[in-house]
């Protein structure tokens, strides 16, 4: 059987793991759901935002947990904040991915 994870006990991501609090059960994140993302897009699970672009792109997104929409860069490669609402995102640049 598998060991089950609750996602509140980790207290950071750092390039592909999720670092336990206590350091001794940290969890490898890997993507098993990926699609490309253009203008408006929402979804009822949170997902992770990945930049295929060479250069820094901001985005008016709703973070997990959050009402209100805000405006960040998101970096190339994956970036950490987990978003459940993008607006207006740009044609071929950006690509969302989950658990």
């Amino acid at each position: 059987m598998g060991q089950n994870y609750n996602l509140g006990n980790y207290a950071q991501t750092t390039g592909t793991k999720l670092k336990s609090e206590d350091g001794l059960r940290d969890l490898t994140v890997q993507i098993g759901e990926l699609w490309n993302i253009s203008g408006d897009f929402m979804s009822t699970e949170p997902f992770a935002v990945k930049n295929i672009s060479e250069d820094n792109v901001t985005l008016s997104v709703r973070l997990y947990g959050m009402t209100e929409f805000i405006e960040t860069v998101f970096y190339p490669g994956w970036n950490i904040e987990l978003v459940c609402e993008v607006k207006a995102a740009p044609a071929g640049i950006i690509q969302g991915g989950r658990l």
